[in-house]
């Protein structure tokens, strides 16, 4: 290779790196209120190519946050606001339909419907509700609710919970929370099922550790607050008769490079045919960064990541371009979110 020619691919790869650990904000977005993000769920028997032709328009959106992954065909398109940040952010989960729609919750759009889509979710980057007073959007808490539920559940995770039953973990969360779960129709039997917990939650905090926990038994937590008092009741309630629920971590302000800078330091890779836990396990001990799996959602598609394995060619990379490439081979993808008290993990999701 020409001298030359090296030093723009250096450069090309320097700068590629550079993006991904410090992305510029997109135009305009500084002065929005709020965080917009795209989900699109591609319908399961979509013809091939339409996906990655919405995509590479929906790229050109510059949202601050864009995935798209495939369905069952039981998805219903959604509009979740999600705080915890200095900023709220609308999740937009979209469905792409066999008719090359694209469903939200109250509107559809078409592939040369884009300017449209665009002022829509230019909408949401810049909304302010208008709560009665004293009441605050997430969840449906009045700012001082609010804020006595954040730090209920701030404090970190202080036994391990791998590999134990659900009801043992969330037990010992009871009791580290210092009151009493209120159990909703349903919810008591459900906890007495044997399931495990399949993911390490100790040093994370009590909220999110209490919402990934509850999950493998089809249950979220609930904040249900007393009407004129500041008193809320954590609740735990069947997943399918919540609607707004304590969420498995919140969405990020800082920049990715900024918040884990491990995840983008440099080391030699050279993996063939490692099982993908065993992966991340290791990554995991070098860059301080916890994986949490969305167990319900793998187990939906088939996917068995104690089988799954991996290979990463012989070469110099970073740990989240490791990291990505190992889950890629699996049929996973990663999405990094904090804690309630801010301590940031990855929230590993089928792609």
């Amino acid at each position: 290779m020409q001298p030359q020619a090296f030093c723009r691919c250096s450069i090309w790869s320097l700068l590629l790196f550079w993006l991904l650990a410090f992305p510029l904000p997109a135009s305009g977005q500084e002065a929005s209120a709020n965080r917009v993000s795209l989900e699109v769920v591609t319908h399961p028997n979509l013809t091939p190519g339409v996906a990655q032709d919405w995509m590479r328009k929906l790229e050109s959106l510059k949202l601050d946050s864009l995935r798209v992954r495939s369905g069952t065909g039981r998805e219903k398109p959604e509009l979740r606001q999600e705080s915890g940040t200095s900023k709220p952010t609308f999740r937009v989960i979209a469905i792409l339909t066999r008719g090359n729609q694209l469903l939200l919750p109250d509107a559809t759009f078409r592939s040369n419907e884009l300017p449209k889509l665009r002022s829509y979710l230019q909408k949401l980057g810049t909304k302010q509700d208008d709560p009665p007073a004293g009441s605050l959007a997430p969840l449906g808490l009045t700012g001082e609710q609010w804020d006595a539920v954040r730090e209920k559940l701030r404090p970190p995770v202080t036994d391990s919970t791998k590999g134990q039953r659900v009801a043992k973990v969330v037990e010992q969360l009871q009791q580290q929370l210092g009151e009493p779960l209120q159990w909703e129709l349903g919810s008591e039997t459900a906890i007495d099922e044997p399931f495990d917990v399949p993911d390490e939650l100790q040093g994370l905090s009590l909220g999110t550790a209490l919402a990934a926990a509850l999950r493998p038994a089809g249950l979220v937590l609930v904040p249900r607050p007393t009407e004129g008092t500041s008193l809320v009741r954590l609740a735990v309630a069947r997943s399918e008769d919540a609607k707004q629920v304590w969420p498995v971590g919140w969405a990020p302000d800082e920049r990715p490079g900024k918040l884990v800078p491990k995840l983008f330091d440099f080391f030699p890779a050279e993996i063939e045919n490692a099982g993908l836990v065993e992966v991340l396990t290791a990554i995991a001990g070098r860059t301080g960064i916890a994986c949490v799996f969305d167990h319900n959602s793998i187990v939906q598609k088939n996917i068995d990541i104690h089988q799954a394995r991996v290979t990463l060619k012989p070469e110099r990379t970073y740990y989240k371009k490791a990291i990505d490439h190992s889950l890629y081979q699996a049929q996973l993808t990663s999405e990094l979110r904090v804690d309630d008290s801010g301590r940031p993990f990855l929230w590993i999701t089928p792609r």
